[in-house]
């Protein structure tokens, strides 16, 4: 379908296949928009819409975590398993060295409570540190045993589907309950 000719808006009516197609080099090859608008003609507006509603970053995200190829009936188990604990390894590294600033600033904030010395504004300030501190400490505990968690469905997945087409669904409905869980996460910290 055209649209009104002025060359500001037009709309197309894409088959599904395209859009599948669309899909998969996003998430799967790690194309970049631009790239599948180049490559597919389809404009950049229309992917970023698709890419928006489908979540297909966080199917890209869940796919990359256990290894591109996690469709793959050639690719053995092991294989996927040591790029999790590797993934695991740089998330665990990562994690420690947070936490360790993390510590750093409640034990600022819980000294100067202790300690006039120690120059904050005023105690109220000093013990809004040090709960930020301890805060952020609990959310990196929950994040932690949340990625935990996914890593072993990804394996078990892994393990146990061979099919892609089961896989993608599998994916997206992974992602939407993990969204649903962000999202609760969230409204949890905001009361």
């Amino acid at each position: 379908m055209a649209g009104s000719g002025n060359g500001k808006f037009s709309q197309k009516s894409w088959p599904q296949s395209t859009k599948n197609e669309a899909q998969r080099l996003y998430t799967r090859d790690g194309k970049s928009i631009t790239q599948i608008s180049e490559s597919l003609g389809i404009p950049i507006s229309t992917l970023q819409g698709w890419c928006d509603k489908g979540n297909w970053t966080l199917e890209r995200w869940s796919l990359e975590a256990v290894g591109n190829e996690l469709a793959t009936v050639e690719e053995p188990v092991e294989s996927v398993k040591t790029q999790i604990e590797v993934f695991s390894d740089l998330e665990d590294e990562a994690r420690t060295n947070l936490l360790r600033g993390l510590r750093l600033l409640s034990s600022a904030g819980e000294e100067a409570l202790q300690n006039d010395k120690i120059k904050f504004k005023d105690k109220k300030q000093a013990a809004d540190v040090m709960m930020e501190g301890l805060r952020g400490e609990v959310e990196l505990e929950n994040t932690r045993l949340t990625a935990e968690f996914f890593r072993a469905i990804a394996v078990i997945i892994q393990e146990e589907v061979r099919d892609e087409d089961t896989l993608r669904r599998l994916a997206t409905r992974l992602t939407e309950v993990g969204n649903i869980f962000d999202n609760r996460i969230g409204a949890n910290q905001k009361s």
